[in-house]
C-alpha cells in the first residue's frame, strides 16, 4: 500500500451524496436531527451547487471530477467506461502533479481501475465485475453483484462457504459486526419471510451503505491517503422509490394517487433514516479531520417529488434472454438505466454483431421503430430503452399490452417487460456544496456554484494552476481573504494529453477469468 507522504501535510476528504438536497437536510437541522452536518456547515460554507442541464449521474459526478462539461470529458450515460473519459479527474492531476495518494471510492466511472493506479479504488455500482485496488478489496463488487444478480435473476445459489469467504474479507477490512450481522439477517429473511422487493431493494441499500462506509472509515484510521473520496447513492437511490411515503399527501394531490397507508406507516421515514445515517458518518469522518485538513461535502443535483406517474419500465433479464435463445449462452447485467448483456458461451463469442441485430430489430407489431437503442463492443452488448424507461404510466400500461416482434416470434410485450410503477423522486438542478476546513471561510453562505467549479478549487487549495479548458472557476467567495491576497489564481491551457486516451484504449473491459470462475461456481454460467 502507499507510503508517500503529501508534504504538506494537508488531506482533503470528498464526501459524495448522490441526490442529496436541502429540502431535507435544512428542515431536519432545524429539529437537530443532523449535528453533525450541522457543526460542518457552522465551520465552514454552504451553497447551492448548480447541476448540468441533464442530470443523469454519471455525466455530473464526472464534471464534478474534471471540471468540465460532459461533451469535454465524454461521459454521457449509465453505459460509460473509462474508456469514453477525454478528461483527468482530481485525483489523477494530484498524483502526477503532487506525487499525492489516493483513495476513490465508489466513484462513478471508476471501473476498470487502471492498471497503474498506485494507490486505493473500488468502482462504483456501475462496474461490470469484482475488479479493485488492492484485491483485497473485492469482496465488496463481489457480494454487491451476486446480490444485484439474485435480485434481477432469482437465483439463490451461494452455499455456506460463500458466505464465510465474504465474511472473513470483511472482517479483515473493518467491517463492524453489526454490519456483518444486519447482512446475516437479510440473508436469512430472505429466504424465509419472502420479502417483498421494495423491502429487499431497501434493506440491501442499508447494508451496502454499511459496509461501504464501514471499510471506508478503516481505510482513513490504517491506509490514510493524500486525498479521500467517496460516492454514496443511497440518498438518490432511495429518493426514487421512496419520496412519496415520505410526502403521501402532497403526492395524492399531483399526481392523483392515493398511497397505501401501510406502505406509508412501514416506509414514511426511510429518507430522513437514510440522512440521519449520512450524518453519522459524516461525524465520523470530520472527527478524523486535523486542524489542516480541508472536507468538501456534495451532491451532484437535488431531490423533489415527481408531479405525475412514471411508470418505470423494466426489462425481464432472464425472459429476453430466453425469447432470443439466449437463455444458457449469455447473462445480463443492468447498470443503471442501461442493460448490459455479456456472452458466455465460447462458441457464440464471436457473433455479437448478429446477436445485436436481433436487438436491434425487436419492435412492436406493425411499427417500424426499434425498442432498443443498441450499442456492442467486442465483449458486450449494451441496450438502452427508447423513450420507455420513463414514460406516462397510461401509455406505459398501453404499451404492455401491444404484441412486440422478436426475430420470427411474436410475444406479449409483458412477457420482456415489467411496469415497476416505482418512480416518485425525480432529481432537481440545485444540489448541495458544504465546505470546511484550513483556509476555508467560516459561517458563511454563497447564493449558487457550479458542479465544474468544485475541481477548480481543489487545484487552487493545491496551489495548482486551473485549466483554462475547464469550465468551472474556483470558488473565490469560499476562500480565507488571506490566502486570495497571498496567493493569485494561475493558469495552464490544459491537462490533457494524448497518453491519458491511449491509457484508456489499453485497458481490459472483458470479464475476468476469476470473475467468471466464480459466476459459474454460484450457478450463473
Amino acid at each position: 500500500m502507499p507510503e508517500r507522504v503529501n508534504e504538506h501535510k494537508s488531506r482533503i476528504y470528498i464526501l459524495g451524496l448522490d441526490g442529496a438536497t436541502w429540502n431535507v437536510i435544512d428542515p431536519m437541522i432545524e429539529k437537530n436531527q443532523l449535528p453533525n452536518i450541522k457543526r460542518v456547515i457552522d465551520g465552514g460554507v454552504r451553497s447551492n451547487l448548480r447541476s448540468l442541464e441533464f442530470t443523469a449521474s454519471p455525466r455530473v459526478w464526472t464534471s464534478i471530477a474534471t471540471g468540465k462539461v460532459e461533451q469535454k470529458h465524454g461521459i454521457l450515460d449509465f453505459y460509460n467506461t473509462i474508456r469514453d473519459l477525454k478528461a483527468k479527474r482530481f485525483w489523477n492531476i494530484l498524483q502526477e502533479k503532487r506525487d499525492e495518494t489516493a483513495n476513490i471510492f465508489y466513484w462513478y466511472l471508476s471501473w476498470p481501475p487502471p492498471k497503474d493506479f498506485k494507490d486505493i479504488m473500488v468502482p462504483g455500482f456501475l462496474a461490470r465485475d469484482s475488479r479493485t485496488i488492492p484485491e483485497d478489496l473485492g469482496f465488496l463488487k463481489d457480494i454487491e453483484l451476486t446480490q444485484k444478480m439474485k435480485l434481477q435473476e432469482s437465483y439463490d445459489k451461494t452455499g455456506i462457504g460463500y458466505y464465510i469467504k465474504q465474511a472473513l474479507a470483511a472482517k479483515r477490512n473493518g467491517v463492524r459486526l453489526s454490519t456483518m450481522m444486519k447482512a446475516a439477517s437479510f440473508m436469512v429473511g430472505r429466504k424465509f419471510r419472502n420479502y417483498s422487493e421494495l423491502e429487499s431493494f431497501l434493506k440491501l441499500q442499508y447494508i451496502k451503505f454499511h459496509l461501504h462506509t464501514d471499510v471506508f472509515s478503516h481505510l482513513l484510521k490504517t491506509r490514510p491517503t493524500d486525498i479521500s473520496a467517496i460516492m454514496l447513492p443511497q440518498t438518490d437511490q432511495l429518493g426514487h422509490k421512496f419520496w412519496s411515503f415520505m410526502q403521501p399527501e402532497e403526492f395524492e394531490k399531483r399526481t392523483g394517487v392515493k398511497v397505501d397507508p401501510a406502505l406509508r406507516n412501514k416506509y414514511g421515514n426511510v429518507i430522513h433514516d437514510t440522512y440521519r445515517k449520512i450524518d453519522k458518518f459524516v461525524g465520523e469522518v470530520f472527527d478524523i479531520m486535523s486542524e489542516d485538513d480541508v472536507l468538501i461535502l456534495l451532491s451532484d443535483h437535488g431531490f423533489g417529488l415527481v408531479d405525475e406517474i412514471f411508470a418505470s419500465l423494466k426489462i425481464k433479464s432472464k425472459d429476453i434472454l430466453e425469447t432470443v435463445g439466449l437463455k444458457d449462452a449469455a447473462h445480463c447485467v443492468t447498470i443503471g438505466s442501461s442493460y448490459i448483456i455479456q456472452i458466455d458461451d465460447p462458441k457464440r463469442k464471436n457473433e455479437i454483431e448478429q446477436i445485436a441485430a436481433v436487438f436491434r430489430n425487436i419492435k412492436i407489431v406493425d411499427k417500424e421503430q426499434p425498442i432498443f437503442n443498441v450499442k456492442t463492443n467486442e465483449q458486450e452488448i449494451v441496450l438502452e430503452l427508447q423513450d420507455l424507461f420513463l414514460m406516462n404510466i397510461d401509455d406505459a400500461n398501453d404499451f404492455l399490452g401491444k404484441k412486440i416482434q422478436v426475430g420470427d416470434k411474436v410475444v406479449p410485450a409483458e412477457t420482456i417487460f415489467v411496469n415497476r410503477a416505482d418512480i416518485t423522486g425525480v432529481h432537481e438542478e440545485l444540489g448541495v456544496l458544504i465546505m470546511n476546513g484550513k483556509n476555508i471561510r467560516k459561517n458563511a453562505s454563497i447564493s449558487e456554484t457550479f458542479v465544474c467549479d468544485i475541481m477548480p478549487t481543489i487545484l487552487y487549495l493545491r496551489d495548482l494552476p486551473v485549466g483554462k479548458d475547464m469550465d468551472g472557476k474556483v470558488i473565490t467567495e469560499a476562500i480565507e481573504p488571506s490566502l486570495l491576497k497571498e496567493r493569485e489564481v494561475q493558469f495552464i491551457d490544459t491537462y490533457e494529453t494524448d497518453e491519458q486516451s491511449d491509457k484508456n484504449d489499453d485497458e481490459d473491459f472483458s470479464m475476468t477469468d476469476d470473475l467468471e470462475s466464480r459466476l459459474e461456481s454460484l450457478g450463473y454460467l
